[in-house]
Protein backbone atom coordinates (compact mmCIF):
# COMPACT_ATOMS: atom_id res chain seq x y z
CA UNK A 1 0.00 0.00 0.00
CA UNK A 2 1.49 3.38 -0.96
CA UNK A 3 2.67 5.34 2.32
CA UNK A 4 0.26 8.21 1.71
CA UNK A 5 0.65 9.38 5.17
CA UNK A 6 4.50 9.40 5.89
CA UNK A 7 4.69 11.39 2.60
CA UNK A 8 2.22 13.91 4.11
CA UNK A 9 4.26 14.14 7.40
CA UNK A 10 7.34 14.66 5.61
CA UNK A 11 5.57 17.34 3.60
CA UNK A 12 4.13 19.02 7.31
CA UNK A 13 8.19 18.81 8.45
CA UNK A 14 9.59 20.97 5.53
CA UNK A 15 6.72 23.54 5.53
CA UNK A 16 6.31 24.23 9.39
CA UNK A 17 6.52 27.54 10.98
CA UNK A 18 8.88 28.48 13.52
CA UNK A 19 8.40 30.15 15.79
CA UNK A 20 4.82 28.53 17.08
CA UNK A 21 1.86 31.01 16.12
CA UNK A 22 0.39 32.99 18.40
CA UNK A 23 -3.49 34.51 18.21
CA UNK A 24 -3.33 38.18 18.63
CA UNK A 25 0.04 40.15 18.96
CA UNK A 26 1.52 38.59 21.87
CA UNK A 27 0.98 35.53 24.01
CA UNK A 28 -1.31 35.32 26.71
CA UNK A 29 1.11 36.03 29.35
CA UNK A 30 0.10 38.11 32.78
CA UNK A 31 2.51 39.86 34.91
CA UNK A 32 3.00 42.00 38.42
CA UNK A 33 3.88 45.52 37.68
CA UNK A 34 4.19 46.03 41.23
CA UNK A 35 7.17 44.56 42.44
CA UNK A 36 6.14 44.50 46.18
CA UNK A 37 3.28 42.58 45.09
CA UNK A 38 5.12 40.45 42.48
CA UNK A 39 5.02 36.56 43.40
CA UNK A 40 8.17 34.31 42.57
CA UNK A 41 6.56 33.17 39.47
CA UNK A 42 5.05 34.54 36.40
CA UNK A 43 0.70 34.22 36.32
CA UNK A 44 -0.08 32.49 32.98
CA UNK A 45 -3.43 32.89 31.59
CA UNK A 46 -4.49 29.10 30.54
CA UNK A 47 -5.70 29.88 26.79
CA UNK A 48 -9.06 27.58 26.77
CA UNK A 49 -9.28 24.57 24.37
CA UNK A 50 -11.84 25.05 21.71
CA UNK A 51 -13.27 22.35 18.77
CA UNK A 52 -14.95 23.76 16.08
CA UNK A 53 -17.17 21.44 13.72
CA UNK A 54 -18.05 23.18 10.79
CA UNK A 55 -20.95 22.26 8.59
CA UNK A 56 -21.22 21.15 5.03
CA UNK A 57 -19.51 23.03 2.53
CA UNK A 58 -20.94 23.46 -1.15
CA UNK A 59 -19.31 26.53 -2.80
CA UNK A 60 -16.45 28.91 -2.81
CA UNK A 61 -18.76 31.76 -0.27
CA UNK A 62 -19.32 28.57 2.20
CA UNK A 63 -15.47 27.89 2.55
CA UNK A 64 -15.18 31.43 2.74
CA UNK A 65 -17.79 32.20 5.52
CA UNK A 66 -17.03 29.37 7.10
CA UNK A 67 -13.36 29.84 8.07
CA UNK A 68 -13.55 33.58 8.52
CA UNK A 69 -15.59 32.59 11.21
CA UNK A 70 -13.25 30.17 12.31
CA UNK A 71 -10.52 32.57 12.46
CA UNK A 72 -12.52 34.53 14.41
CA UNK A 73 -13.43 32.09 16.82
CA UNK A 74 -9.57 30.96 17.01
CA UNK A 75 -9.94 27.28 18.12
CA UNK A 76 -7.35 25.20 18.19
CA UNK A 77 -8.99 21.69 16.73
CA UNK A 78 -11.60 22.53 13.31
CA UNK A 79 -13.56 19.30 11.96
CA UNK A 80 -14.21 19.60 8.11
CA UNK A 81 -16.94 17.57 6.84
CA UNK A 82 -16.46 16.12 3.31
CA UNK A 83 -17.87 18.66 0.32
CA UNK A 84 -20.87 16.73 -0.92
CA UNK A 85 -19.93 17.42 -4.55
CA UNK A 86 -16.53 15.40 -3.63
CA UNK A 87 -18.29 12.93 -2.08
CA UNK A 88 -20.92 12.50 -4.87
CA UNK A 89 -17.95 12.35 -7.62
CA UNK A 90 -16.15 9.64 -5.66
CA UNK A 91 -19.24 7.25 -5.33
CA UNK A 92 -19.51 7.60 -9.19
CA UNK A 93 -15.65 6.32 -9.63
CA UNK A 94 -16.87 3.47 -7.01
CA UNK A 95 -19.78 2.41 -9.10
CA UNK A 96 -17.73 2.13 -12.09
CA UNK A 97 -15.16 0.48 -11.02
CA UNK A 98 -18.07 -1.98 -9.07
CA UNK A 99 -18.97 -2.57 -12.95
CA UNK A 100 -14.95 -3.13 -14.27
CA UNK A 101 -15.53 0.24 -16.32
CA UNK A 102 -11.92 1.24 -15.58
CA UNK A 103 -11.28 3.96 -18.32
CA UNK A 104 -14.64 5.38 -17.29
CA UNK A 105 -13.50 5.56 -13.92
CA UNK A 106 -10.16 6.74 -14.86
CA UNK A 107 -12.03 9.97 -16.65
CA UNK A 108 -13.75 10.68 -13.76
CA UNK A 109 -11.02 10.86 -11.29
CA UNK A 110 -9.16 12.93 -13.80
CA UNK A 111 -12.21 15.64 -13.86
CA UNK A 112 -12.43 15.15 -10.28
CA UNK A 113 -8.36 15.99 -9.65
CA UNK A 114 -8.69 18.83 -11.86
CA UNK A 115 -11.75 20.39 -10.44
CA UNK A 116 -10.18 20.24 -6.68
CA UNK A 117 -7.22 21.62 -8.61
CA UNK A 118 -9.77 24.89 -9.66
CA UNK A 119 -11.33 25.04 -6.61
CA UNK A 120 -7.77 25.35 -4.66
CA UNK A 121 -6.68 27.87 -6.83
CA UNK A 122 -9.70 30.18 -6.25
CA UNK A 123 -9.85 29.18 -2.48
CA UNK A 124 -6.14 30.16 -2.25
CA UNK A 125 -3.90 32.77 -3.85
CA UNK A 126 -1.23 32.78 -0.94
CA UNK A 127 2.01 31.37 -2.47
CA UNK A 128 2.87 28.71 -0.19
CA UNK A 129 -0.39 28.38 1.22
CA UNK A 130 -1.29 27.07 -2.82
CA UNK A 131 1.68 24.99 -2.87
CA UNK A 132 0.52 23.50 0.52
CA UNK A 133 -2.64 22.55 -1.61
CA UNK A 134 -1.32 21.64 -4.62
CA UNK A 135 1.32 19.42 -3.25
CA UNK A 136 -1.62 17.52 -0.88
CA UNK A 137 -3.82 17.15 -3.27
CA UNK A 138 -1.61 15.61 -5.79
CA UNK A 139 -0.26 13.00 -2.69
CA UNK A 140 -4.02 12.22 -2.18
CA UNK A 141 -4.81 11.74 -6.05
CA UNK A 142 -1.80 9.66 -6.99
CA UNK A 143 -2.99 7.50 -3.65
CA UNK A 144 -6.07 6.92 -5.26
CA UNK A 145 -4.98 6.05 -8.85
CA UNK A 146 -3.12 3.19 -7.22
CA UNK A 147 -5.94 2.29 -5.65
CA UNK A 148 -7.54 2.05 -8.74
CA UNK A 149 -5.09 0.26 -10.46
CA UNK A 150 -5.77 -3.27 -9.28
CA UNK A 151 -9.01 -5.17 -8.55
CA UNK A 152 -10.83 -2.87 -5.82
CA UNK A 153 -11.56 -5.22 -2.91
CA UNK A 154 -14.53 -3.67 0.10
CA UNK A 155 -11.38 -2.21 1.92
CA UNK A 156 -9.53 -0.67 -1.44
CA UNK A 157 -13.38 1.21 -1.49
CA UNK A 158 -13.23 2.27 1.96
CA UNK A 159 -10.19 3.88 1.36
CA UNK A 160 -11.55 5.50 -2.02
CA UNK A 161 -14.85 6.68 -0.29
CA UNK A 162 -12.50 8.33 2.79
CA UNK A 163 -10.58 10.44 0.18
CA UNK A 164 -13.79 12.58 0.02
CA UNK A 165 -12.74 13.60 3.83
CA UNK A 166 -9.12 14.24 3.08
CA UNK A 167 -9.30 16.05 0.29
CA UNK A 168 -11.93 18.08 1.93
CA UNK A 169 -9.90 19.30 5.03
CA UNK A 170 -6.36 19.62 2.44
CA UNK A 171 -8.51 22.54 1.17
CA UNK A 172 -9.83 23.86 4.42
CA UNK A 173 -6.65 23.69 6.04
CA UNK A 174 -5.06 25.67 2.83
CA UNK A 175 -7.47 28.01 3.08
CA UNK A 176 -7.11 28.87 7.20
CA UNK A 177 -2.74 28.82 6.17
CA UNK A 178 -3.44 31.48 3.38
CA UNK A 179 -5.23 33.71 6.57
CA UNK A 180 -1.66 33.75 8.61
CA UNK A 181 -2.62 30.97 10.86
CA UNK A 182 -0.04 28.03 12.00
CA UNK A 183 -1.79 24.88 10.44
CA UNK A 184 -1.13 20.80 11.01
CA UNK A 185 -3.10 18.15 9.09
CA UNK A 186 -3.77 15.30 10.83
CA UNK A 187 -5.32 12.18 9.90
CA UNK A 188 -8.59 11.78 12.92
CA UNK A 189 -8.41 8.08 11.70
CA UNK A 190 -5.07 7.91 13.21
CA UNK A 191 -6.40 8.44 16.75
CA UNK A 192 -10.27 7.41 16.26
CA UNK A 193 -10.22 4.08 17.29
CA UNK A 194 -12.77 1.45 17.75
CA UNK A 195 -13.44 -1.11 20.49
CA UNK A 196 -14.14 -4.53 20.01
CA UNK A 197 -17.57 -3.07 20.83
CA UNK A 198 -17.35 -0.87 17.73
CA UNK A 199 -17.97 1.95 20.04
CA UNK A 200 -15.38 4.83 20.35
CA UNK A 201 -12.50 3.76 23.30
CA UNK A 202 -12.09 7.23 24.53
CA UNK A 203 -8.85 6.26 26.72
CA UNK A 204 -7.28 4.83 23.79
CA UNK A 205 -8.36 8.01 21.93
CA UNK A 206 -7.08 10.40 24.42
CA UNK A 207 -3.76 8.46 24.37
CA UNK A 208 -3.13 8.69 20.39
CA UNK A 209 -4.22 12.28 20.25
CA UNK A 210 -1.68 13.26 23.43
CA UNK A 211 1.21 11.38 21.20
CA UNK A 212 0.35 13.11 17.92
CA UNK A 213 0.22 16.41 19.16
CA UNK A 214 3.64 16.16 20.80
CA UNK A 215 5.08 15.56 17.33
CA UNK A 216 3.23 18.16 15.24
CA UNK A 217 3.52 21.28 16.99
CA UNK A 218 0.70 23.45 15.51
CA UNK A 219 -2.11 26.33 16.50
CA UNK A 220 -4.31 24.73 14.92
CA UNK A 221 -5.39 21.46 13.97
CA UNK A 222 -7.49 20.56 11.21
CA UNK A 223 -9.47 16.86 11.27
CA UNK A 224 -11.87 14.50 8.76
CA UNK A 225 -15.18 13.80 9.50
CA UNK A 226 -16.34 10.54 10.78
CA UNK A 227 -13.69 9.00 10.14
CA UNK A 228 -11.83 5.86 12.30
CA UNK A 229 -10.22 2.40 12.34
CA UNK A 230 -12.05 0.02 13.84
CA UNK A 231 -10.67 -2.95 16.17
CA UNK A 232 -9.14 -4.20 13.33
CA UNK A 233 -7.09 -1.49 11.91
CA UNK A 234 -9.22 -0.92 8.94
CA UNK A 235 -10.68 2.90 7.72
CA UNK A 236 -13.68 3.38 8.06
CA UNK A 237 -16.69 5.45 8.90
CA UNK A 238 -18.09 5.59 12.51
CA UNK A 239 -21.27 3.44 12.59
CA UNK A 240 -24.17 5.02 13.64
CA UNK A 241 -23.38 8.74 14.53
CA UNK A 242 -23.50 11.71 13.81
CA UNK A 243 -21.41 14.50 12.81
CA UNK A 244 -22.40 16.25 16.03
CA UNK A 245 -21.44 12.77 17.99
CA UNK A 246 -17.98 12.41 16.60
CA UNK A 247 -17.13 15.89 17.49
CA UNK A 248 -18.10 15.63 20.95
CA UNK A 249 -15.47 12.85 21.03
CA UNK A 250 -12.61 14.69 19.75
CA UNK A 251 -13.68 17.63 22.00
CA UNK A 252 -13.37 14.61 25.12
CA UNK A 253 -10.15 13.51 23.37
CA UNK A 254 -8.86 16.96 23.19
CA UNK A 255 -9.97 17.95 26.77
CA UNK A 256 -11.62 20.79 25.19
CA UNK A 257 -13.28 23.44 27.36
CA UNK A 258 -15.77 24.54 24.47
CA UNK A 259 -17.30 22.69 21.19
CA UNK A 260 -18.75 24.97 18.47
CA UNK A 261 -21.58 23.54 16.50
CA UNK A 262 -23.84 24.70 13.70
CA UNK A 263 -27.46 24.33 14.21
CA UNK A 264 -29.21 23.24 11.51
CA UNK A 265 -32.94 23.50 12.58
CA UNK A 266 -35.64 25.39 11.56
CA UNK A 267 -37.82 24.44 14.46
CA UNK A 268 -35.93 27.38 16.40
CA UNK A 269 -37.06 31.31 16.92
CA UNK A 270 -35.43 34.13 18.90
CA UNK A 271 -38.32 36.59 19.51
CA UNK A 272 -35.27 38.99 19.04
CA UNK A 273 -34.33 38.22 15.38
CA UNK A 274 -31.54 38.85 13.74
CA UNK A 275 -30.06 40.64 16.72
CA UNK A 276 -26.09 41.45 15.94
CA UNK A 277 -23.87 38.75 17.93
CA UNK A 278 -21.52 39.86 21.05
CA UNK A 279 -19.10 37.85 23.14
CA UNK A 280 -21.40 37.20 26.67
CA UNK A 281 -24.55 37.88 25.00
CA UNK A 282 -25.82 33.48 24.27
CA UNK A 283 -28.52 32.22 25.48
CA UNK A 284 -27.53 29.78 28.21
CA UNK A 285 -29.14 26.09 29.05
CA UNK A 286 -28.06 24.09 31.39
CA UNK A 287 -27.48 20.38 30.80
CA UNK A 288 -30.86 19.22 32.04
CA UNK A 289 -32.59 21.93 30.02
CA UNK A 290 -31.02 20.92 26.93
CA UNK A 291 -32.26 17.29 27.62
CA UNK A 292 -35.93 18.81 28.17
CA UNK A 293 -35.96 20.74 25.41
CA UNK A 294 -34.51 17.88 22.77
CA UNK A 295 -37.24 15.34 24.60
CA UNK A 296 -40.24 18.09 23.91
CA UNK A 297 -39.31 17.61 20.15
CA UNK A 298 -36.83 20.25 19.80
CA UNK A 299 -33.72 18.61 17.43
CA UNK A 300 -30.95 20.54 18.78
CA UNK A 301 -28.51 18.07 18.52
CA UNK A 302 -28.00 14.22 19.81
CA UNK A 303 -28.81 13.23 23.12
CA UNK A 304 -25.70 11.65 22.98
CA UNK A 305 -23.64 14.55 22.85
CA UNK A 306 -25.20 16.28 25.81
CA UNK A 307 -24.11 13.12 27.94
CA UNK A 308 -20.81 12.59 26.84
CA UNK A 309 -20.13 16.63 27.16
CA UNK A 310 -21.94 16.35 30.80
CA UNK A 311 -19.44 13.47 31.69
CA UNK A 312 -16.61 15.57 30.41
CA UNK A 313 -17.60 18.99 31.55
CA UNK A 314 -17.74 20.47 27.79
CA UNK A 315 -19.40 23.27 27.00
CA UNK A 316 -21.36 23.38 23.67
CA UNK A 317 -21.99 26.32 21.36
CA UNK A 318 -24.58 26.03 18.83
CA UNK A 319 -24.76 28.81 15.91
CA UNK A 320 -27.01 29.40 13.26
CA UNK A 321 -26.19 28.11 10.20
CA UNK A 322 -26.88 30.86 7.99
CA UNK A 323 -26.27 33.57 10.43
CA UNK A 324 -23.06 34.19 12.75
CA UNK A 325 -24.85 37.52 13.40
CA UNK A 326 -27.49 35.54 15.61
CA UNK A 327 -27.01 34.98 18.96
CA UNK A 328 -25.47 31.41 20.00
CA UNK A 329 -27.20 28.70 22.25
CA UNK A 330 -24.74 28.15 24.55
CA UNK A 331 -25.47 24.13 26.67
CA UNK A 332 -23.19 23.64 30.15
CA UNK A 333 -24.04 27.54 31.29
CA UNK A 334 -24.72 28.44 34.57
CA UNK A 335 -28.34 29.12 35.01
CA UNK A 336 -29.78 31.79 33.96
CA UNK A 337 -32.24 34.36 35.94
CA UNK A 338 -35.43 33.50 33.12
CA UNK A 339 -37.51 31.27 35.00
CA UNK A 340 -38.80 29.83 31.50
CA UNK A 341 -37.02 29.74 28.19
CA UNK A 342 -39.13 28.17 25.35
CA UNK A 343 -42.51 26.98 24.44
CA UNK A 344 -42.02 23.71 22.39
CA UNK A 345 -44.89 22.01 20.26
CA UNK A 346 -44.94 18.75 18.82
CA UNK A 347 -47.07 17.89 15.98
CA UNK A 348 -48.07 14.39 14.49
CA UNK A 349 -49.10 12.68 18.39
CA UNK A 350 -51.31 9.77 18.81
CA UNK A 351 -53.33 10.54 22.70
CA UNK A 352 -53.51 7.23 23.93
CA UNK A 353 -55.75 5.59 27.21
CA UNK A 354 -55.94 2.99 28.78
CA UNK A 355 -59.02 1.89 31.38
CA UNK A 356 -58.24 -0.78 33.28
CA UNK A 357 -61.23 -3.86 33.68
CA UNK A 358 -60.55 -4.59 37.27
CA UNK A 359 -59.11 -8.16 36.13
CA UNK A 360 -56.08 -7.37 37.81
CA UNK A 361 -54.33 -5.15 40.61
CA UNK A 362 -53.53 -2.05 40.36
CA UNK A 363 -49.83 -2.28 40.07
CA UNK A 364 -50.46 -5.15 38.13
CA UNK A 365 -52.35 -2.83 35.89
CA UNK A 366 -49.16 -0.17 35.40
CA UNK A 367 -46.49 -3.09 34.84
CA UNK A 368 -48.50 -4.64 32.11
CA UNK A 369 -49.75 -2.31 29.92
CA UNK A 370 -46.06 -0.50 29.98
CA UNK A 371 -44.43 -3.92 29.08
CA UNK A 372 -46.47 -4.30 26.27
CA UNK A 373 -45.69 -0.39 24.66
CA UNK A 374 -42.30 -1.47 25.53
CA UNK A 375 -42.74 -4.99 23.51
CA UNK A 376 -43.02 -2.81 20.25
CA UNK A 377 -40.60 0.06 21.00
CA UNK A 378 -43.82 2.78 21.31
CA UNK A 379 -42.09 6.51 22.15
CA UNK A 380 -43.80 7.78 25.05
CA UNK A 381 -43.67 11.68 24.89
CA UNK A 382 -46.08 12.17 28.01
CA UNK A 383 -47.80 10.25 30.60
CA UNK A 384 -50.43 10.12 33.66
CA UNK A 385 -51.56 7.57 35.76
CA UNK A 386 -54.48 6.86 38.48
CA UNK A 387 -54.82 3.00 39.78
CA UNK A 388 -57.50 2.35 37.57
CA UNK A 389 -56.40 4.87 33.99
CA UNK A 390 -53.40 5.68 32.20
CA UNK A 391 -52.99 8.46 29.61
CA UNK A 392 -49.99 8.52 26.98
CA UNK A 393 -49.10 11.12 24.60
CA UNK A 394 -47.07 8.86 21.97
CA UNK A 395 -45.59 8.02 18.56
CA UNK A 396 -47.98 5.46 17.19
CA UNK A 397 -49.20 3.47 13.67
CA UNK A 398 -51.94 2.52 13.19
CA UNK A 399 -50.60 -0.93 12.59
CA UNK A 400 -48.93 -0.87 15.78
CA UNK A 401 -52.13 0.08 17.69
CA UNK A 402 -54.26 -2.71 16.89
CA UNK A 403 -51.22 -5.18 18.18
CA UNK A 404 -51.20 -3.25 21.07
CA UNK A 405 -55.14 -3.53 21.86
CA UNK A 406 -54.80 -7.45 21.01
CA UNK A 407 -51.71 -7.83 23.60
CA UNK A 408 -54.10 -5.67 26.62
CA UNK A 409 -57.42 -6.54 25.98
CA UNK A 410 -57.44 -9.35 28.41
CA UNK A 411 -57.17 -6.64 31.11
CA UNK A 412 -57.66 -3.06 29.57
CA UNK A 413 -59.80 -0.74 27.17
CA UNK A 414 -58.13 1.01 24.64
CA UNK A 415 -58.71 4.09 22.97
CA UNK A 416 -57.03 5.77 20.59
CA UNK A 417 -57.25 9.79 19.01
CA UNK A 418 -55.20 10.94 16.51
CA UNK A 419 -53.93 14.55 15.45
CA UNK A 420 -53.03 15.98 18.70
CA UNK A 421 -50.47 18.28 19.43
CA UNK A 422 -47.94 18.07 23.26
CA UNK A 423 -47.37 22.33 24.20
CA UNK A 424 -44.12 22.01 26.55
CA UNK A 425 -43.27 25.31 28.21
CA UNK A 426 -39.80 24.84 29.66
CA UNK A 427 -37.05 26.37 31.70
CA UNK A 428 -36.22 26.35 35.58
CA UNK A 429 -38.60 25.73 38.11
CA UNK A 430 -39.31 25.99 41.74
CA UNK A 431 -42.28 23.99 42.28
CA UNK A 432 -42.20 24.98 46.09
CA UNK A 433 -42.19 29.05 44.60
CA UNK A 434 -43.82 29.57 40.77
CA UNK A 435 -47.35 28.55 39.91
CA UNK A 436 -46.45 28.11 36.57
CA UNK A 437 -48.64 24.63 36.00
CA UNK A 438 -51.61 27.07 37.45
CA UNK A 439 -50.68 29.93 34.97
CA UNK A 440 -50.66 27.81 32.09
CA UNK A 441 -54.05 25.74 32.93
CA UNK A 442 -55.56 29.41 32.89
CA UNK A 443 -54.03 30.62 29.80
CA UNK A 444 -55.77 27.53 28.41
CA UNK A 445 -58.90 27.73 29.83
CA UNK A 446 -60.36 28.51 26.68
CA UNK A 447 -58.92 25.24 24.93
CA UNK A 448 -59.76 21.73 25.54
CA UNK A 449 -56.58 20.12 27.70
CA UNK A 450 -56.35 16.40 27.21
CA UNK A 451 -53.75 16.46 29.07
CA UNK A 452 -51.27 17.63 31.63
CA UNK A 453 -47.94 16.19 32.94
CA UNK A 454 -45.39 18.00 35.53
CA UNK A 455 -43.23 17.40 38.45
CA UNK A 456 -40.79 14.64 36.55
CA UNK A 457 -38.06 17.07 36.40
CA UNK A 458 -37.64 20.87 37.33
CA UNK A 459 -37.55 21.78 33.82
CA UNK A 460 -40.68 21.15 31.53
CA UNK A 461 -44.23 21.11 32.10
CA UNK A 462 -46.20 19.88 29.04
CA UNK A 463 -50.10 19.75 27.74
CA UNK A 464 -51.70 17.82 25.45
CA UNK A 465 -53.90 19.36 23.23
CA UNK A 466 -56.06 18.65 19.20
CA UNK A 467 -54.03 19.70 16.35
CA UNK A 468 -56.66 22.43 15.62
CA UNK A 469 -55.89 24.13 18.84
CA UNK A 470 -51.91 23.93 18.67
CA UNK A 471 -51.38 27.36 17.19
CA UNK A 472 -53.77 29.12 19.56
CA UNK A 473 -51.78 27.59 22.33
CA UNK A 474 -48.28 28.79 21.49
CA UNK A 475 -49.54 32.24 21.01
CA UNK A 476 -51.17 32.14 24.18
CA UNK A 477 -48.13 30.61 26.22
CA UNK A 478 -45.64 32.69 23.69
CA UNK A 479 -47.23 35.83 24.65
CA UNK A 480 -47.49 35.23 28.21
CA UNK A 481 -44.30 33.35 28.83
CA UNK A 482 -41.72 35.07 26.48
CA UNK A 483 -43.00 38.73 25.36
CA UNK A 484 -43.96 37.71 21.83
CA UNK A 485 -46.90 39.29 20.62
CA UNK A 486 -48.34 36.45 18.09
CA UNK A 487 -52.30 36.80 19.32
CA UNK A 488 -52.21 40.04 17.50
CA UNK A 489 -51.16 39.01 14.28
CA UNK A 490 -47.16 39.73 14.89
CA UNK A 491 -45.36 37.45 12.74
CA UNK A 492 -47.87 35.42 12.32
CA UNK A 493 -46.71 34.50 8.81
CA UNK A 494 -43.24 33.75 9.83
CA UNK A 495 -44.85 31.48 13.35
CA UNK A 496 -47.74 29.62 11.35
CA UNK A 497 -44.97 28.26 8.38
CA UNK A 498 -41.80 27.32 10.05
CA UNK A 499 -41.30 27.66 13.46
CA UNK A 500 -42.96 26.18 16.99
CA UNK A 501 -40.05 26.98 19.16
CA UNK A 502 -39.10 30.25 20.82
CA UNK A 503 -35.90 31.11 22.97
CA UNK A 504 -35.53 33.90 25.98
Amino acid sequence: MFPLRAEIQGFQRRFRRKPPFHFGKKPFKMEWKDRADKPKHKLIKIKRMKVCNLETIETIEDAVRLTDYVCAEAPQVVIVPSFSWIKNSLQEISVALFHSEHEEALKLAEGLKARCMKFASLLVTEEKAALFAQENLSLRFMYMFRLMNGPLNLLDDRELLASSEYISSILIAAYLKAKGMNVALLESSEFMQLGSNNKPDLEAITTQVKSLTELTHASVYVLQSRLCKNAYGEVEYIPNARTDVYATYVAAAFHADELVLWLHTKGLYTQFGETVYKQGEEYTLTFEEAESFINAGIRLISPACIELARQTGTAIKLMDNKSARKKALYIGGEQSDHNVKAVVARRNVSYVRLRSLGTITSFQFLEKSLTVFSKYKVPVFLMTSSSANISMAVELSIDTFYLIRRDVAPFAEMVLENNIATVCVLGQFDWDKTNVEGKIIDLLKDIPILMISYGSDNSSVSVAVREKDREQALCSLSDAFLGTDFKRGNDSRIFREEYNAFIV
